[in-house]
């Protein structure tokens, strides 16, 4: 598998009381003292006030605000997964952050991987908002069970499937692959069944977790999405077709206030 993306949050905290608290003296009336508005107001009740708003960086106890006093950074957020038997595609790989889709599962580009009735796509609870300045965190896994051509003969063991995170667009119904996120798997196990030509050779199953990961700003998106899914695709030697089986996946998109 190739693919390698670092993503870093900095999210600032202070700890507790980590700066000094307000003080405020007020002095106390006298005997047969005036109480007026202004004595008590500005002089007394005024100068509290304006001591307790003024809350410094850290002076409160971790916990004492929760989501009623600070709003949420999280913008909005969406999962979802298909599981079912074994599906096959067959799709052939379009090339490297090429945007070329297809509804057929042995067409040319990237198939949208699904379970026959699901699809592996995070639709936006109302809508995924472009317009406030944040970014997309999307992250998928894909249980793959093999990647093999229908019968190997030796020597024919240069088979790739290719999966990546992708969004379709809301206005005009375009799909945009996500380069930064493809992912490729090959599969060279094999058992020797023939040893009269020509040579035949049975594929051993194998199991792979897939992880995929994808940061877009949402100013790299020029109409909200539909949804973002996970794509997947095969790359052959030319000659003999190579299958992608899956069964099962999985896929998150949280979108933080940037």
């Amino acid at each position: 598998m190739y693919n390698r993306k670092l993503f870093v949050l900095d999210i600032p905290t202070y700890p507790s009381n980590s700066s000094a608290d307000s003080t405020i003296s007020v002095a106390t009336f006298d005997s047969e003292s005036r109480i007026t508005a202004a004595s008590l107001g500005a002089e007394k009740v005024g100068r509290l006030a304006e001591a307790f708003r003024n809350v410094q960086e850290g002076t409160l106890a971790r916990g004492a605000l929760n989501n009623y006093h600070l709003s949420s950074p999280v913008v909005a957020k969406k999962q979802a997964e298909i599981t079912a038997a074994t599906h096959v595609i067959q799709s052939k790989y379009p090339g490297y952050n090429t945007s070329t889709v297809t509804t057929n599962s042995t067409g040319n580009g990237w198939f949208l991987l699904n379970n026959g009735s699901e699809t592996l796509s995070a639709t936006a609870p109302t809508t995924w908002d472009v317009t406030t300045e944040s970014i997309f965190i999307v992250m998928a896994n894909v249980q793959v069970k093999s990647v093999r051509p229908p019968k190997l003969i030796t020597g024919d063991v240069d088979h790739f499937g290719a999966l990546a995170l992708g969004y379709n667009n809301s206005s005009s119904g375009a799909t945009t692959i996500l380069g930064q996120s493809e992912v490729y798997v090959n599969h060279y196990n094999s058992l020797k069944q023939s040893s009269s030509a020509p040579v035949t050779t049975r594929n051993l199953e194998e199991e792979y977790d897939v992880a995929l990961f994808a940061v877009v700003k949402h100013t790299e998106i020029s109409t909200a999405p539909n949804y973002f899914a996970v794509y997947g695709a095969t790359m052959d030697n030319g000659t003999t077709p190579v299958s992608l089986a899956y069964h099962r996946g999985h896929i998150t998109v949280i979108q933080l206030k940037a």
